[in-house]
């Protein structure tokens, strides 16, 4: 009776032992998938925060062009505002200069009526300016 009960309880033994060997195995191989995903799980971590530098660089990168352009953009139109003026001080310049192209031939033309026969060449007239920019003509002799 306790050679067969014995031999029941070695094979009961070596069955759990068997069992045992089994989980034992599953055991290290989930711990192994376990290592591997960690891994996996740092890698990819590493990956990520590298990324968040890389756009927080990018950001910054993207802000200081802005910036920039924002500047470039101001002194464009600042630029744009001096060429308007200039345009319109030129413009009004042309005016007077042709105004007073105008009354120097007027008062050649008169002086040539009232030279009595001098050549407007050999008697020039002289253009002076004055404080309110209106012209004032002397004759040269």
């Amino acid at each position: 009776m306790f050679k067969s009960g014995n031999a029941q309880y070695r094979e009961k033994l070596e069955e759990c032992r068997a069992e045992l060997k089994k989980g034992n195995s599953i055991i290290a191989r989930l711990q192994d998938k376990v290592r591997s995903q960690k891994g996996k799980l740092r890698q990819r971590e590493a990956v990520l925060i590298r990324q968040e530098e890389l756009i927080e660089e990018k950001e910054r990168a993207l802000f200081a062009l802005r910036q920039q352009l924002a500047e470039a953009q101001d002194r464009a139109s600042d630029a744009d505002r001096t060429a308007a003026d200039l345009r319109g001080k030129l413009k009004a310049s042309a005016k007077e200069r042709a105004a007073a192209q105008r009354e120097v031939e007027a008062l050649n033309a008169v002086r040539a009526t009232c030279a009595g026969g001098v050549s407007p060449r050999t008697a020039p007239l002289t253009v002076v300016w004055c404080a309110s920019r209106r012209c004032r003509t002397s004759m040269t002799e």
